[in-house]
């Protein structure tokens, strides 16, 4: 992820704040550097709509030239406490919606849920080094 502003000019300040853009890499495998295809990369152009350190919760909405009825995406992440174990849970939510929804869905839903599930792995793997 590199931050910029508006105009997609990255900015010196790569610290994480509500209103700033980033451009995002998408990797639709589960490895980088994994097989590719037609839909296995792409990018994102995104704004960041929460940032709530307290609550450790953080979100971002596409911000690209693309009419909102046509599609429209906002991306959740959070962590919390499993009241049970005591162990950290990291969530990580998309809400699609618009006309091309139905497609991005087709095309790319059950490489996102490999990706979205690899992410998660390896940053558990990460954190418990």
């Amino acid at each position: 992820m590199t931050l910029m502003d508006q105009n997609k000019i990255i900015l010196p300040d790569q610290g994480a704040a509500i209103g700033k853009y980033a451009q995002l890499r998408l990797n639709f495998t589960p490895k980088i550097g994994g097989p590719s295809g037609l839909f296995s990369r792409g990018s994102a152009f995104v704004e960041i709509d929460t940032l709530d350190h307290e609550n450790f919760c953080f979100s971002w909405s596409n911000a690209d030239t693309t009419p909102s009825f046509l599609f429209r995406s906002i991306r959740w992440q959070t962590l919390s406490i499993d009241e049970n174990t005591g162990k950290t849970k990291y969530h990580n939510v998309e809400f699609v919606g618009g006309l091309l929804a139905y497609f991005a869905r087709f095309t790319l839903g059950s490489k996102l849920k490999v990706s979205f599930q690899a992410a998660a792995d390896d940053l558990k793997r990460r954190v418990e080094e």
